[in-house]
């Protein structure tokens, strides 16, 4: 009889807590900034400041109830309770420490309310970021002319709906820089018709087409994408059409966003810190827009498909997972599934021990049986200790 000994090496763990299960969605800022209310109701704007610190002396100021230069945005219209209007303020949440990065099991996602009443040109955002290395993401208004980032040279009008990624790690599949400041793309059949009554030459759909309203925008990071999506007038749907008065039909058609573009970027190795509100990167702003229901959140991965049972035997377990580690790396398309290939790339990766322990304890032969997530560290450390560090064998 002898021991046969598995040792996990430094990369090996990285790997293992890469891809520990995440147990569930997790809040990390949930504002709506109704809780600022002073004893007779209103709004108490130094309890605000207190959350939202400002990075001045101008600030956000909470509406309706707060006297702002250009109406409606001191009470916009479909408001429910308060929200903040920025003019070009920056104010950095402190509400209570964030520090969150995305894994393998769980992405990063920011979602916020924008009422844009597409009254002249505006520059307010709501950016999250890291403090270094850097990654920085936002959303929001933004008023200046863009660069295709595919080709860094071609120039992209402003129009208004914004987002942008910069200071991020390495760039790839087809674009040739960072996308700072990009708009997202809506479709043409928004666009204005060129009329006498209503002369619109840009031939491109922009908040001008779009008129006053609640905008819905989102940001998805996982460790190597990262996807922005728009929901004009937050109705769940695809927009595509015109009443018979010309205005956008709000709530009519197929269910979705209108519109979503996902940038490959690996980030730096540093979690997200700071959730700021205003002008994007203390840019002042001539004009005002309102933000309400901002949601920052850790929302699991859905578990990935394929076949970890490598040995055939119709359990995921410890013995798949030394069929794996004896095969790991291969990025030359050589594997097999009896080699550690799980998600039938023909590469041995981290991916496949991402299946491995999506699928652990079950037999993914069986279509009806899904996996449990376990608790993330403490049992992981334990199936590692237990099945990992050695295993006998007779002679």
């Amino acid at each position: 009889m002898k021991a046969r000994l598995f040792l996990i090496t430094g990369a090996m763990a990285t790997l293992l807590m890469q891809v520990a299960p995440a147990t569930a969605d997790t809040t990390i800022v949930d504002e709506n900034f109704d809780s600022y209310v002073t004893g007779g109701g209103g709004p108490d704007q130094a309890a605000f400041e207190a959350v939202w610190v400002p990075a001045s002396t101008t600030a956000a100021l909470l509406v309706p109830g707060q006297a702002t230069a250009e109406p409606p945005n001191d009470n916009p219209p479909g408001i429910q309770g308060l929200g903040a209007n920025l003019f070009g303020s920056l104010n950095t949440y402190q509400g209570s420490s964030i520090s969150i990065q995305p894994t393998e099991t769980q992405s990063v996602r920011l979602t916020m309310d924008l009422f844009d009443d597409i009254v002249g040109n505006k520059r307010n955002t709501v950016g999250l970021r890291s403090s270094a290395p850097a990654n920085l993401v936002e959303l929001g208004n933004w008023n200046a002319d863009a660069v295709d980032p595919t080709d860094g040279t071609t120039a992209i009008p402003a129009a208004n709906y914004a987002y942008r990624a910069v200071l991020f790690g390495s760039i790839g599949d087809g674009i040739v820089q960072q996308p700072s400041w990009q708009y997202f793309e809506l479709n043409p059949a928004l666009d204005r018709e060129n009329t006498p009554e209503n002369l619109d030459i840009d031939d491109i759909t922009t908040a001008q087409d779009i008129g006053p309203g609640w905008h819905r925008y989102s940001v998805t990071i996982t460790p190597t994408t990262v996807t922005f999506s728009l929901d004009l007038f937050r109705d769940g749907v695809t927009n595509l059409t015109r009443g018979e008065d010309g205005k956008i039909e709000i709530g009519v058609g197929d269910a979705g966003v209108d519109s979503e573009k996902t940038w490959n970027l690996n980030l730096f190795d540093a979690p997200f810190d700071s959730l700021r509100i205003g002008g994007a990167s203390g840019v002042s702003s001539a004009h005002e827009s309102v933000v309400d229901n901002i949601l920052l959140e850790l929302i699991d991965v859905a578990a990935p498909a394929g076949d970890a049972d490598f040995n055939d035997s119709l359990l995921v377990d410890g013995a798949d997972f030394l069929i794996w580690q004896r095969g790991y790396p291969v990025t030359d398309q050589t594997a097999t599934n009896a080699t550690g290939d799980a998600n039938s790339d023909l590469d041995v990766t981290a991916a496949d021990l991402a299946i491995w322990q999506s699928q652990f304890g079950t037999s993914p032969a069986t279509p009806a049986v899904s996996a449990v997530p376990e608790p993330a560290t403490l049992a992981l450390a334990g199936l590692a200790l237990t099945v990992l560090l050695a295993r006998r064998q007779r002679d």
